[in-house]
């Protein structure tokens, strides 16, 4: 009995194919993976990259800032250190930063000799940055200082103390010891204790105790050291002291800084804080902050009352002014009573606030800035430093092309808040829109200008400037070396040949071109000068007439080029001289001397019945037709008149006609001046046709063919000699009965 059912496969074979696929796929599988670990590892070791260029551009600007701070400065950071760090290629080289990251080196330059050493491991990394004198030292997980610098106000014949923190940051103990550098005699100092053992990752207190005589007066300075020994290294840093004493022994009122600089953007706060110091013995009560009215006393933001100030002590407050929105930019006056409550203490801090545009919160800080390659500037950091956003709207780079012969073009800027290509690539001095945001205290650490050529070999150098969306505009510092000096004049013309020129009224200047170098590249521009006689020496081209009006077709240097003076007289010979300049207004020796007459004629092709040319008042001189083309209609006549309107008197002359058909010429034209005239024919074949018609020359055509070459001349045998002076002329007409006649036309004529 049949069956419906499939043939069903054995379980042998099943097994195989099972096998097969699963060999497949196993391999497209570990293709696969392959290809996906390989592409990540490349994103990994990029991401490695870029974080390895943020943490040494951070280390950079956190040295620059603890250095400007002084002698004893110091600034704790936290920098992450990336994976991949080769601990062989991280060091300090004078003021440089060098951190290898796989293959890539990465570095920054600061403005400081730096000492100590660096992390080279993966992760977040504390590090304390301390300035020396000879520099700022770099130390990870080290000892700090509560305290950057000591001032100590107190009364005379007082004493007055005041506690320093210090905290290691290490897990292993150190030796601590501490001591002064102090020369006075009125007021003398103590530690204590001046030395002791910090354990790890603890804190360890000094008490600095000051005491006045009754003649101390004013301010005593001096440094307080501290030394750290670990097993397996030292640390030192200083910390100036500044003891101020007054003169009054009662209650008394201090407080720093004595005036109060703000600079903000609009709709836009900023802070300062004020240290308010008793440096009597009796208590200070309710001292109380009052607002001078106006602008900008009516933006300082409430300070609550102090209720009590013990004496020989202070404390800090915050003063914070908040700019209302829409306030024009400007300098703005006003102050801060402080005053307690018996109205015995009382001081007035003067304000000043700046009202700036968004330019004025911007830094284009060129620091670290460097050629990662011939065509990019990278390093360059963007940095708002007001609380608020500011908007880049349109940027322009500009200066490179004073030193860049190869004029290359600025095609991107790039920054981690975005990307702009400019199409087409800008030149030097050309704006381009973008639109670049930076949040308040906001900073872009590592941007790139890209451009078209080589920018890095020629010394060039480079400058921004920003428009932001409120309208205001900043302009960065200049970064690079400056032109290479370029010495090299261009070279001296000395195959200059004059001739008239291709329109009319000109002339033309061909000679081999120098260069911007000798004959190397390509001559910036050209000083050229003519004059009625020969110009042979410097005296002579100095006093020579400069030209205004002319065409300079430059080229690179060996190569053939010419200048086309333009709007010259008709008549007079000109003789010209030029010499040429580079970029670097280095001048060329002056070239030979030639000599040309303007192109006196013009040129004229007509397809058609008629054409209008002589403007009013001109002396012919002269009158060719060429290449006229006959294309007769039938019986094969065609019909050729010249038409000449004036308002002059008839004038006899001679006109010489050829029209060569090969073996057939033709010999008879009517002309029309003002009135009609038959010219007497050149006869110049056998058989020709001498019938006259009235009113015009009929000319026969044996063949459908037409013939060019041909010469009309009218010239030389006029009556009287001279030129027929055509005045107020209105058209000058040629034009055919029968047929298609179309010509080329030259008339020569003198203004």
């Amino acid at each position: 009995m049949e069956s419906d059912s499939p043939p069903t496969k054995s379980r042998g074979q099943s097994t195989v194919e099972m096998l097969v696929a699963v060999a497949i796929a196993t391999v497209i599988l570990a293709y696969l993976v392959n290809f996906t670990t390989t592409h990540v590892l490349q994103l990994q070791q990029q991401q490695a990259i870029k974080t390895g260029q943020i943490a040494v551009a951070e280390m950079a600007d956190a040295i620059n800032g603890v250095n400007a701070q002084g002698i004893g400065a110091q600034e704790s950071i936290i920098i992450h250190f990336p994976r991949g760090i080769d601990p062989a290629n991280v060091y300090f080289s004078g003021k440089s930063i060098v951190m290898r990251v796989y293959d890539t080196d990465i570095t920054a330059t600061t403005d400081v000799t730096l000492t100590g050493s660096l992390p080279t491991t993966f992760g977040p990394k504390q590090l304390l940055l301390t300035t020396t004198a000879t520099g700022v030292h770099v130390g990870s997980n080290t000892l700090s200082s509560s305290a950057a610098s000591i001032y100590l106000p107190m009364a005379r014949d007082s004493n007055q103390t005041t506690r320093i923190t210090l905290t290691n940051h290490d897990s292993s103990s150190a030796t601590l010891s501490a001591s002064l550098s102090w020369s006075h005699t009125l007021v003398t100092t103590v530690i204590s204790p001046s030395s002791g053992t910090i354990v790890g990752n603890a804190p360890f207190d000094i008490d600095l105790n000051a005491v006045s005589t009754a003649s101390a007066i004013g301010n005593y300075t001096g440094t307080l050291t501290i030394t750290a020994t670990f097993s397996d290294r030292v640390e030192t840093f200083a910390i100036p002291i500044n003891v101020e004493v007054f003169s009054n022994t009662g209650t008394l009122m201090n407080i720093l800084p004595a005036s109060l600089y703000f600079t903000t953007l609009g709709a836009d706060s900023n802070a300062i804080g004020i240290q308010i110091c008793n440096t009597g013995n009796a208590e200070l009560k309710n001292i109380s902050f009052i607002p001078s009215s106006g602008n900008a006393g009516d933006w300082i933001e409430s300070i609550a009352t102090i209720a009590t100030l013990s004496g020989q002590s202070c404390t800090t407050e915050t003063v914070t002014i908040t700019v209302p929105g829409g306030t024009s930019y400007g300098h703005y006056l006003g102050s801060l009573a402080v005053t307690d409550y018996s109205g015995a203490n009382n001081q007035v801090i003067p304000i000043e606030l700046e009202v700036f545009g968004q330019a004025g919160a911007f830094l284009w800080d060129w620091n670290g800035a460097y050629f990662p390659d011939t065509t990019t500037v990278q390093g360059f950091k963007l940095k708002n430093n007001s609380s608020g956003a500011i908007t880049l709207s349109q940027l322009r780079v500009q200066r490179w092309w004073a030193c860049d012969s190869n004029h290359a073009q600025l095609e991107e800027f790039w920054s981690s808040g975005g990307d702009f290509v400019f199409s087409p690539a800008a030149d030097d001095n050309e704006t381009n829109a973008i639109s670049l945001n930076i949040s308040g205290n906001g900073i872009y650490q590592n941007n790139f200008l890209y451009f078209t050529g080589n920018i890095s070999d020629e010394g060039e150098q480079f400058q921004s400037h920003v428009t932001f969306s409120d309208g205001s505009v900043y302009s960065s510092g200049i970064w690079g070396t400056g032109c290479f000096l370029d010495t090299t004049a261009p070279g001296t013309v000395t195959n200059l040949v004059a001739s008239p020129g291709p329109d009319f009224r000109t002339i033309r200047l061909n000679f081999t071109s120098p260069g911007d170098d000798n004959f190397t590249g390509t001559p910036v521009d050209a000083n050229l000068r003519y004059s009625l006689s020969s110009i042979d020496n410097e005296s002579e081209f100095n006093s020579a007439t400069p030209v205004d009006d002319y065409y300079f077709s430059k080229a690179v240097g060996g190569y053939p080029t010419y200048i086309t003076v333009s709007d010259l007289n008709i008549g007079p010979t000109y003789y010209f001289a030029a010499k040429f300049r580079d970029e670097a207004y280095n001048w060329s020796g002056l070239s030979n001397t030639d000599s040309a007459q303007a192109f006196n004629s013009m040129s004229i092709e007509e397809d058609g019945n008629s054409f209008q040319f002589f403007p009013a008042a001109t002396n012919v001189t002269g009158l060719v037709i060429t290449d006229i083309q006959l294309t007769p209609s039938s019986p094969r006549t065609g019909n050729l008149l010249f038409h000449i309107d004036s308002n002059e008197q008839s004038v006899s002359y001679t006109v010489d006609l050829n029209f060569d058909f090969g073996a057939r010429t033709v010999n008879r034209v009517r002309v029309w001046y003002p009135t009609r005239y038959t010219s007497n024919i050149k006869n110049t074949a056998a058989n020709v046709d001498n019938r006259h018609s009235n009113p015009y020359t009929t000319i026969d055509l044996l063949s459908t063919t037409y013939v060019t070459n041909v010469l009309f001349q009218y010239a030389g045998n006029l009556d009287p000699p001279s030129a027929i002076l055509i005045s107020n002329v209105n058209t000058f007409i040629i034009e055919e009965a029968n047929g298609i006649m179309d010509a080329n036309i030259t008339i020569t004529a003198d203004d």
